[in-house]
């Protein structure tokens, strides 16, 4: 199977991540899916939304994947990607304070490998009920599971790992395993190519076709703009 690589260029940024005609800051958006996924607002109780490609994620959205969903999601202001797989539950938000951005994907449960571009003086945390990971800039997995903890897999950068009963911390580094428990282990491993998890769907075996996404929407003053995301799968 193909692997999925995205070369990802987001034109007038800017405009599309402020508050658009009243409505929440729109912060992500699908650049693929597989199954079944599904979304909802904040204020929703039930999952009523299909996930497609192009689909645009506001602040607080709450996303779900099935037995068979897969999903590529991309956040607007800075092309940092998650890649969600099956048995999948969790919060995307975005919080602007004083110049500073912190964007948190909150896992209830699940599995996601996650491209984090470099955030400078901005924050990139993925939390879960057992762990708080923060991420400057890295490629890395996680599993998680409010039984059994998670498993974090470093493959690129440097990620600051803490159990939140024990409070303990850790750096997790390239070709490293870390495992944090919800009795407040915490400790990690060396790893080789072979340990790391794979992909539901595409794989290891390089780039294909170029795609376009485009997409139009309206800015906070009700003027047409353009976003589009190149990308190779």
């Amino acid at each position: 199977m193909k692997n999925l690589y995205y070369s990802v260029i987001v034109i007038l940024l800017g405009c599309f991540i402020t508050q658009m005609n009243g409505q929440t800051a729109k912060i992500a958006v699908a650049l693929k899916t597989q199954g079944e996924v599904l979304y909802k607002h904040a204020d929703e109780d039930k999952f009523n939304k299909d996930v497609e490609t192009g689909t645009i994620f506001q602040n607080g959205d709450v996303i779900s994947t099935d037995k068979d969903g897969y999903a590529v999601l991309v956040f607007i202001d800075d092309k940092s990607q998650l890649t969600i797989h099956e048995n999948s539950n969790f919060v995307i938000t975005r919080q602007e304070e004083n110049s500073h951005i912190l964007k948190r994907v909150s896992m209830e449960y699940g599995k996601l490998k996650a491209t984090i571009q470099k955030q400078k003086d901005d924050e990139f945390i993925i939390s879960t009920p057992t762990s708080v990971a923060a991420v400057k800039g890295t490629i890395f997995w996680v599993i998680s599971d409010p039984k059994e903890g998670d498993q974090f897999y470093g493959i690129e950068g440097l990620i600051e790992i803490r159990n939140i009963l024990s409070n303990r911390v850790l750096t997790l580094q390239k070709m490293e395993k870390s495992t944090s428990t919800p009795d407040g282990g915490l400790e990690k491993e060396k790893i080789e190519d072979e340990d790391v998890p794979g992909t539901t769907y595409q794989d290891q075996n390089g780039a294909g076709e170029e795609k376009v996404l485009r997409l139009r929407y309206k800015n906070k003053e009700g003027k047409i703009k353009h976003l589009e995301i190149i990308y190779e799968e």
